[in-house]
């Protein structure tokens, strides 16, 4: 049977607490930044470590950034 993972106290003293956003409004979306396929990789990082994940809307389907039109 495997063992389950089980980080290091050392690592986990250096990671910061409460959540991990992985984009936000003031940033171009991650699919954009990095490419879908290492987006996917981003979002299950952020799923796996301590804390609070926080996606922000439209990076769960890996939308990407868009050209806006002149209002």
């Amino acid at each position: 049977m495997r063992r389950p993972f089980n980080p290091s106290p050392a690592y986990l003293s250096v990671i910061p607490d409460g959540g991990w956003p992985d984009g936000s409004h003031d940033k171009c979306r991650i699919a954009t930044r990095i490419g879908t396929a290492q987006a996917r990789v981003a979002a299950m990082l952020v799923l796996t470590l301590p804390g609070t994940p926080i996606v922000y809307a439209g990076d769960a389907i890996g939308m990407r950034n868009v050209p806006c039109r002149s209002v």
